[in-house]
């Protein structure tokens, strides 16, 4: 090969040759035009093509060239080997060796250069190729490649007038011809069942509504939407199996277990349910059909009022008037809406609750809400919490956010009701449904307050009510002691005090009474709070008033019940230190009535006694009055308080108003009466006594020891007779004593009468001659207490 050929480019059109030179001209041209049809055919056959041409040139050029450097190469080195006898013709080989290597480096070059240009040529053949080039039908291969990648929406994709039914796994199931070519006018129809009932609300992260699309019910039934215009309510229900419309309705609303509520063309509703066949549940007869997902019945609209019915299209509540919104309900309980207000309904149609500005339920349990507060009540309406549970937000109704791939990305809340076996938990959010605020809330209180009136017990605090119905609160008060719930059901470290009874006396003697403390004048309570421990609380103020070691109100009740009681009370109290006074409560004033600095005070009849550290006792008459002092206790005194029967060291004595003993005799019985007494002294003699101290009966009697009968002694007086009554076991031993002749009657002993209790009524009653110190023999019966 001469060196000028070596200096020559290759020109590009020459590629092809070089590509396979062992092909004939016409061979060439018919391969050339083989490829330029196929590039025609398929953009992919273009792109192989270019590449095997690309790749073949490539090859070709390289190999050729490689072949002839090769050859140049193996000249040179004949020619070096080839001995030279003088220094200008090693001079001359030097030279021709440098040309020739220079030569060699050209050609490399030139091979560099070739690749380089094919490769470029090649990336834009395949750029036009793929961009640029039209099929017959003019359609570009990008436009082709766009339509063979269709575009997905939930459970279907439109194409070319059809709609594409997919399963689960993006499979295509079915197609459906649309009447109407626009995928704006033929779609899979959405579910509209919120109904506006209080369920959770579906939102995209723009806080627009997300629609949900109607399922495709066991890869065969669909429900289409093919209308003219968006407009237009119609909705037919398709079979792709069958390839037939099988109903056309106005409105779909779809359900767990496969139940669709229908309204029919005659705008009436029902309930069908879709499995491998379409059975029809409920015959369309509504003017409206609800449901919420979960419940196991449905809200049917008749007319203007409301009912819950079955499944089995049977009838399970009263009717609800119209004008209350069903929001929500289960199988216990209707929550309805009126304005802005919302009630709580049993299916019997009783209003349990109303007035508040949410309402909520679980199982048998309600949510209360108002100014974000909330508060828990039962079917029955019994309170689970009096202080209201405070909420962060007003995301009553639970809202689910969904992100750009349609997952479920976070819900916001308010609150959440969970009823478990023991208790009622509560979880309060700051705003999502997360890392929540839990409140516990007892069962067991239920029964407790069930066994009070007019008070709760909720976690450590009492709360009283003015109503039964435990609505109007007056106040609460929060106990030391905590109560610890048995089965008694019953509070017992900290709830309203009891009276104790100080009396015993014969005017008001001592009983058992279990009388509780009923709150007084709306404001003030006696609570027993631990061990000897009352303590005054005024609700409406919030404060302590004292704190005493037990009271005495003298509440009549017997039967453990909280009562109200409305004005003046005097209260007997003993304080810590262990002394006794009185505190007077009137409207809202608490005031002390007796200081406290007595051994002992307590009620004999519309008196007050009490007993000095001196251990004299006098009656009260008021803050600054009282009676004569007297060394043993009074135990009784005539109606005019002038005469008074004095216990001292188990004997008994009559006093006056000033305080002087009236006889020297000793008793160990006496009966006050007003114009005498009977005395049975340390012998067991009987004698009735003057209030000189003097005997009106100068001889005795004998008392049976024996008495069943509730009065041991009746006296009566007529015709200067002394009627004496001596009770002896279950009867009366009667006696006749003649005032006239200072005697008893003969055979007196011998007259006895067999009363019985009914006689109760006049036991107290006692028979006197009006002047009887006077020895007035008038015959006027009179009959005093």
């Amino acid at each position: 090969m001469k060196d000028e050929d070596l200096e020559k480019t290759i020109s590009i059109e020459t590629l092809d040759e070089i590509s396979d030179p062992t092909l004939t001209r016409e061979e060439k041209n018919k391969e050339e035009a083989t490829t330029r049809e196929a590039r025609y055919d398929s953009p992919d056959m273009v792109a192989q093509a270019l590449n095997e041409a690309s790749e073949a040139g490539e090859e070709a050029l390289a190999e050729k060239n490689i072949n002839e450097a090769e050859r140049l190469l193996e000249e040179e080195k004949q020619t070096i080997e080839t001995p030279l006898n003088n220094d200008d013709t090693e001079a001359k080989e030097d030279e021709e060796l440098k040309k020739k290597i220079k030569k060699i480096l050209i050609i490399v070059g030139i091979v560099a250069a070739v690749i380089i240009v094919v490769l470029v040529i090649v990336l834009l053949v395949k750029g036009n190729g793929k961009d640029n080039k039209k099929s017959n039908s003019g359609v570009t291969t990008q436009e082709k490649e766009n339509e063979e990648a269709p575009v997905i929406v939930d459970n279907y994709y439109y194409k070319e007038g059809k709609l594409y039914l997919l399963d689960r796994t993006d499979k295509v199931i079915g197609e459906y011809e649309c009447i109407n070519k626009d995928e704006k006018l033929c779609f899979v129809a959405y579910n509209e069942n919120a109904d506006d009932f209080d369920i959770n609300t579906h939102f995209n992260e723009k806080n627009e509504v997300k629609k949900q699309r109607l399922s495709i019910y066991n890869d065969d039934y669909v429900f289409i939407f093919d209308n003219k215009n968006q407009s237009s309510k119609s909705i037919v229900l398709y079979s792709l199996k069958d390839k037939t419309t099988k109903e056309t309705y106005l409105d779909v609303k779809a359900f767990d277990d496969n139940y669709v509520i229908v309204e029919d063309t005659s705008n009436k509703y029902g309930l069908i349910q879709i499995k491998d066949t379409i059975n029809e549940i409920i015959k369309p007869s509504y003017d409206g059909l609800g449901m919420i997902d979960g419940e196991a019945n449905l809200v049917a609209k008749k007319g203007n009022d409301y009912v819950i019915i079955s499944k089995d299209n049977k009838e399970l509540s009263a009717k609800i008037s119209g004008a209350n919104k069903i929001k929500k309900y289960n199988d216990k309980l209707i929550v309805t809406q009126n304005g802005k207000d919302y009630s709580v309904y049993s299916y019997k149609g009783d209003l349990i609750v109303g007035g508040y500005s949410f309402a909520t339920i679980a199982d048998k349990y309600i949510g209360l809400v108002n100014s974000k507060k909330l508060y828990i009540r039962d079917i029955d309406n019994n309170k689970y919490n009096e202080a209201a549970i405070d909420l962060k937000n007003s995301y009553y109704v639970h809202r689910n956010i969904y992100n750009d791939d349609n997952k479920l990305d976070y819900v916001l809340a308010s609150f959440s009701i969970n009823a478990k076996s023991n208790e009622i938990e509560v979880v309060v959010y700051e705003k999502e449904m997360k890392d929540g605020e839990y409140k516990h809330l007892e069962l067991n209180t239920i029964a407790v307050n069930n066994n009070y009136k007019y008070m709760n017990y909720f976690n450590k605090v009492l709360y009283f009510y003015s109503d039964e119905a435990k609505e109007k609160l007056i106040g609460s008060y929060t106990c030391s002691n905590e109560n610890v719930i048995d089965d008694s059901n019953l509070l017992k470290t900290c709830l309203p005090a009891s009276d104790t009874i100080y009396e015993d006396n014969e005017i008001t003697p001592k009983e058992n009474r279990n009388s509780m403390v009923p709150i007084i004048n709306n404001r003030f309570v006696f609570v027993a709070d631990g061990t000897n421990s009352v303590i005054l609380y005024d609700l409406v103020d919030k404060k302590t008033m004292g704190k005493y070691a037990s009271v005495n109100t003298y509440t009549p009740n017997n039967d453990n019940v909280l009562s109200h009681y409305n004005g003046k009370k005097n209260v007997v109290a003993l304080n810590k230190n262990g002394s006794y006074g009185m505190i007077n409560i009137d409207g809202s004033n608490a005031t002390s009535v007796y200081s406290f600095k007595y051994n002992k005070i307590e009620k004999m009849g519309d008196y007050f006694l009490a007993e000095d550290k001196d251990n004299k006792w006098m009656v009260l008459y008021s803050s600054t009055s009282t009676s004569s002092m007297y060394p043993g206790k009074i135990v009784n005194f005539t109606k005019d308080r002038k005469y008074f029967k004095i216990l001292k060291d188990s004997k008994y004595y009559v006093y006056d108003a000033n305080g002087k003993n009236i006889s020297t005799d000793t008793f160990k019985e006496v009966t006050l009466y007003d114009s005498y007494f009977l005395g049975v002294n340390s012998s067991n003699e009987l004698y009735l006594y003057s209030y000189e101290g003097t005997k009106i009966t100068k001889d005795s009697l004998k008392p049976s020891s024996s008495c069943n009968l509730d009065t041991k002694y009746k006296i009566s007086y007529k015709d200067n007779v002394y009627k004496i009554q001596i009770c002896n076991g279950d009867k009366y031993d009667e006696y006749n004593y003649d005032r006239t002749t200072s005697s008893f009657v003969d055979g007196s002993n011998d007259k006895k009468t067999d009363e019985t209790k009914t006689d109760d009524k006049t036991d107290d009653s006692k028979t006197e001659n009006k002047d009887e110190t006077n020895k007035d023999s008038s015959s006027e019966e009179k009959k005093e207490s």
